[in-house]
Order: C-alpha cells, then sequence, then structure tokens
C-alpha cells in the first residue's frame, strides 16, 4: 500500500499549475456583447492538480473545477490580478490589464 511517502514522490513530481492564458502583464481588450455588456475572458491553466480554485482580485469565481480553462466576466476596465489554486494548495497569479 502507499504511505506518505508514495503520496510525497507523486506531488513533487507533479508541476505546479501555471496561467498560460492571460500572460503576465498583458492588456487585453475587453469584447462586449450585442446588449454593450463585456463579455467573458477566457482564462488557461496548465499543470497543477484538479480541482482548481480561481480567483479574480481575490473574489472566488465559482466552485472549485476540474477544467483547465474557465470563463470570468470582469466588471470594468483596469488592473486584475487572477488566480488559480490547485489541489495540492500551490498557486500562481498573473496581473493584466483589462481595456
Amino acid at each position: 500500500s502507499m504511505g506518505a511517502n508514495g503520496l510525497l514522490s507523486t506531488s513533487t513530481r507533479e508541476k505546479a499549475p501555471r496561467i498560460v492564458y492571460p500572460p503576465e502583464g498583458a492588456h487585453v481588450e475587453l469584447g462586449t456583447g450585442p446588449d454593450g455588456k463585456p463579455l467573458p475572458l477566457v482564462v488557461k491553466l496548465q499543470a497543477g492538480r484538479a480541482p482548481f480554485r480561481w480567483l479574480a482580485n481575490g473574489v472566488p469565481l465559482g466552485d472549485r473545477s476540474r477544467s483547465r480553462t474557465t470563463q470570468w466576466t470582469p466588471e470594468g476596465i483596469g488592473f486584475s490580478t487572477l488566480t488559480v489554486i490547485d489541489a495540492a494548495g500551490r498557486a500562481a497569479s498573473v496581473g493584466v490589464f483589462l481595456q
């Protein structure tokens, strides 16, 4: 049976999560729908262990998700920080400018 050591060796081989889109420091132009409201921004993640918890400016976005892609509808333009935390408690963040 696998003990704590087996679990530890698994988690060290596993890569920490990384937000690949939008990239750090990106200026993202928010599209608007036919109703004039901002369209959601698609956020993409690599690696890490599901499920993932997403945060925008420190505020959780819905429930934990097993998907490596999520959608976030910003409240407006300006600087925002997107963060993901994986099941192992490892976090990744990017700062982006919404325009």
